[in-house]
């Protein structure tokens, strides 16, 4: 046996060391003789172990990851699982914009000002693009995206009703979710959208009521926060709805604001929260780049968040999670579909013709195979990311950050692994206190259940 290459080793103020490993995301706690127990182990695994607990703590670190087969090449399991990931046809995953028009005039914006709807001849390009590969895959996944996808809610649905009979006759899976800024997401539009089974919604607000309207406000420059914060409490009953809080130096400080205004509203149990950084992704936003917070602010900024989540009684948390690849441009079945029909790998460049790697309406071209080869170029494994304890979780970051700066995008959990780790933990711990609670409680209704019925046994008896 060896030590894994990605175990990492933090020991706490009140003598628990923590014991994780990032390519199985095992958690390990353990205090005192047992804690310098697992290290000794670790160091020098094929000792003939007699200490007391040896063989138990033994098992422990094989059975979660810790200690591996000597012969095992993690590094080759992990390419071979990003060629799989990048190679996977069980999927085919488009994101599709219905338009690039849109009723908001977000300061930060990273999309060109662009009144561009899909026509009905792309509309008919994509339903023949998924009849043709739909007997390939398993499994068919849309993300509806715009501009304002909901401005164009009769294709959305034309276009669901298709894909759900396509995959119906294919014996395939279907199901798709949406990024809308919420100002259209009523109740009958949540109805609807339920139906065609679209079943998670991203919403953003940034900050409170004078905060949000002042960086997300309509074309006409009137606030938007109650009419969205409306929709979410009616959306919430057929849908499920993720918040998104987008900061940087201008609204980092309402953070706690919104928290406390989705509290108040009885939110904090019925939808997801989280918070973005915004980047100057396009030319089109570089006026707002010495407004972002760097990786550095945003990673503390991330982690103080989630704690106040935590102990305000928030659901959802950023936790990692092991990963194949980074997202869709990695992916070979993974398509933006641009309202003109052409076909890009990444969100960002849904409005840049130039990016284009095919389209459904136009005859190949020599920059659609030079633009492909552009995001193959990209591998995690010939980066300083080889040797990073995070690469299971991270695979290298954002190629489209890559591509444009030449840097990598870290995991945010590598600027304070620490304290990301001990959080962790605790988040571990509630889980588990919660769950045997729940565990306790069935069974004080289990035997008050069966007690009633033994006393109702007992009257019928001295009733006959």
């Amino acid at each position: 046996m060896k030590a894994s290459l990605y175990n990492y080793c933090l020991r706490l103020p009140n003598g628990t060391t923590l014991f994780l490993n990032f390519y199985t995301l095992s958690l390990l706690a353990l205090r005192g003789y047992e804690a310098g127990l697992a290290k000794r182990i670790l160091y020098n695994p094929n000792r003939d172990w007699k200490a007391k607990n040896s063989t138990q703590i033994l098992n422990a670190l094989i059975n979660h990851g810790f200690l591996i087969p000597d012969d095992a090449d993690e590094i080759a399991s992990l390419k071979e699982n990003y060629k799989m990931g990048c190679t996977d046809q069980s999927v085919l995953s488009m994101t599709i914009i219905p338009t690039l028009a849109c009723n908001f005039r977000c300061v930060y914006c990273y999309q060109e000002r662009n009144p561009a709807s899909m026509a009905g001849n792309v509309e008919d390009a994509v339903i023949r693009f998924v009849q043709e590969r739909m007997f390939s895959h398993k499994s068919l996944n849309v993300t509806w995206f715009g501009g304002e996808p909901l401005l164009f809610r009769s294709l959305i649905e034309r276009l669901s009703e298709k894909f759900i009979e396509i995959c119906q006759n294919c014996g395939a899976d279907y199901s798709a979710d949406m990024v809308t800024n919420g100002y259209l997401l009523d109740l009958k539009t949540a109805e609807k959208l339920a139906q065609l089974k679209i079943s998670h919604i991203q919403v953003t607000l940034d900050g409170p009521p004078a905060v949000h309207n002042r960086r997300r406000p309509l074309a006409d420059g009137r606030g938007t926060f109650h009419r969205i914060l409306k929709n979410i409490h009616e959306a919430t009953s057929k849908l499920k709805i993720h918040i998104r809080m987008n900061v940087d130096e201008t609204n980092k400080d309402h953070i706690l604001d919104l928290m406390e205004i989705l509290e108040s509203e009885a939110l904090k149990e019925r939808v997801g929260f989280y918070i973005g950084r915004t980047y100057a992704y396009t030319s089109v936003c570089q006026d707002i780049s010495g407004w972002c917070l760097s990786e550095d602010d945003f990673s503390l900024l991330e982690l103080e968040t989630s704690i106040e989540m935590a102990r305000r009684g928030f659901r959802s948390f950023g936790v990692p999670k092991s990963r194949n690849i980074f997202c869709m441009a990695d992916h070979e079945c993974a398509y933006a579909i641009t309202p003109r029909g052409g076909i890009v790998k990444c969100w960002n460049e849904v409005a840049e013709s130039h990016a284009e790697v095919g389209h459904l309406l136009e005859s190949a071209s020599a920059d659609w195979q030079k633009n492909l080869e552009r995001w193959r170029q990209r591998n995690p494994f010939d980066l300083e990311c080889a040797s990073c304890k995070l690469l299971p979780i991270c695979m290298g970051g954002c190629p489209y950050v890559y591509g444009k700066t030449g840097k990598v995008s870290c995991h945010t959990w590598k600027y304070y692994l620490d304290e990301n780790i001990f959080f962790y933990y605790c988040l571990k711990r509630m889980s588990r206190e919660l769950e045997i609670s729940q565990k306790f409680w069935a069974l004080v209704e289990l035997y008050q259940a069966a007690d009633k019925d033994r006393n109702l046994k007992k009257l019928n008896f001295k009733g006959g």
